[in-house]
């Protein structure tokens, strides 16, 4: 959930209920939209994923093992427009 001055946006995610989105509608002053992403009609036509491209060390079992210990990965990716200011 992101809230700045003029505006709010984000995702609540309720179990057993599904993702509720939040936004600003287009070209509005103060009219948002809030919708369950599972009621939408449209096909889904995104893919969100990223490629493991490192190389991962695995053990005689074949079980991924870690390269250090008590290590935490993270990865995100995002694009410019995740994280510039909206115009108003």
């Amino acid at each position: 959930m992101c809230i700045f001055n003029n505006d709010i946006s984000g995702i609540v995610s309720i179990e057993g209920s599904g993702n509720f989105n939040i936004g600003k509608l287009t070209d509005t002053e103060n009219q948002y939209i809030v919708y369950n992403d599972s009621n939408i009609k449209t096909p889904r036509t995104f893919i969100c994923k990223t490629l493991n491209t490192f190389d991962q060390n695995r053990n005689e079992n074949n079980a991924v093992q870690p390269r250090i210990d008590n290590c935490v990965s993270f990865y995100l990716e995002g694009d410019y427009e995740l994280f510039s200011p909206k115009e108003e």
